[in-house]
């Protein structure tokens, strides 16, 4: 879309440019949100919609993931260089694990289920002994977790 396509700022413009009917169309933005091409050598042009303050720390971002698929060196030197990237990544991958601990109330709980529903149907046919199953499973699940944060705290406070 950034390369193939032709700046228009009339119906005009477009129709030079092909032999079909076209319509030159901007997009409708908020109070002050921008449309922006970036274009960032040697990587190929990105479209950013937003606030143009937060390209900077979108910018952090993308370079991390932009360097993520170079190699892992280069992936650990960014990350260094990046502090807030460092926490950013970090702080998302920690809440992921934790809110996919199948305890009640997270969305463990209904990963477990599916899970259930999709290997113990032949295997246990009726649905409530499978709901019992899962009960269990996240009973187990919601104490080995309390058991963590206590322990954690008890460490913690113990010093």
């Amino acid at each position: 879309m950034v390369t193939g396509t032709a700046t228009c700022r009339s119906d005009a413009d477009c129709a030079t440019h092909t032999a079909a009917a076209s319509v030159c169309v901007t997009p409708s933005l908020e109070n002050q949100t921008r449309f922006i091409r970036v274009t960032h050598l040697p990587s190929p042009n990105m479209l950013f919609v937003g606030y143009p303050p937060h390209l900077q720390y979108a910018d952090l971002l993308t370079g991390l993931l932009w360097c993520h698929f170079r190699s892992e060196e280069a992936q650990v030197r960014k990350i260094k260089s990046t502090n807030r990237a460092v926490y950013v990544v970090s702080l998302s991958g920690a809440l992921a694990v934790v809110n996919s601990v199948p305890c009640f109330a997270l969305d463990g709980q209904w990963m477990l289920n599916a899970l259930l529903e999709a290997t113990l149907v032949g295997v246990v046919t009726d649905r409530q002994k499978r709901e019992l199953i899962g009960f269990f499973l996240l009973l187990a699940g919601s104490a080995l977790l309390a058991a963590n944060v206590a322990l954690g705290l008890w460490m913690v406070t113990a010093r």
